[in-house]
């Protein structure tokens, strides 16, 4: 069973896949980090392990969430999604997995998961919100 974080209070994490073992293969290869961030981000984990998860996924989700260059005004929607291809380049954007805009379908999914409990204040509820995250965010 895959259990995400949820909780800023909780530092360790099972992102390894090492939590329980019944027997160690030495063959053992761990997923992806890209495949470990879809796992997170779709089983509801709110927190990122450190500043490059972070950046990974909103990579992957197509969000520029820093300082907007003035060659992409107009090229980068409220919620941070660059919307064109070129764009991206520009941006430093090299995994975007969406041609639309996500935010808002994650929005509601995390709210579905969370059953009420707010997540604005989390690390996805903040990017999902269109904030960036400084480096006192993490824990590493």
């Amino acid at each position: 069973m895959y259990s995400p974080r949820t909780s800023r209070l909780v530092h360790s994490t099972i992102e390894d896949l090492d939590f329980f073992t019944v027997s160690r293969r030495r063959d053992f290869t761990r997923p992806l980090p890209c495949v470990m961030h879809e796992l997170n981000l779709f089983s509801g984990q709110l927190f990122f392990r450190n500043r490059e998860s972070f950046e990974d996924v909103c990579d992957m989700l197509g969000l520029c969430l820093g300082k907007i260059p003035n060659s992409l005004r107009g090229k980068i929607d409220t919620a941070g999604f660059v919307q064109d291809e070129d764009a991206r380049k520009i941006a430093g954007i090299r995994n975007c997995l969406f041609e639309k805009n996500p935010v808002a379908l994650l929005r509601e999914l995390v709210g579905w998961r969370r059953k009420g409990h707010g997540f604005t204040l989390t690390h996805v509820g903040l990017i999902l919100h269109g904030n960036n995250l400084g480096a006192d965010e993490f824990s590493d």
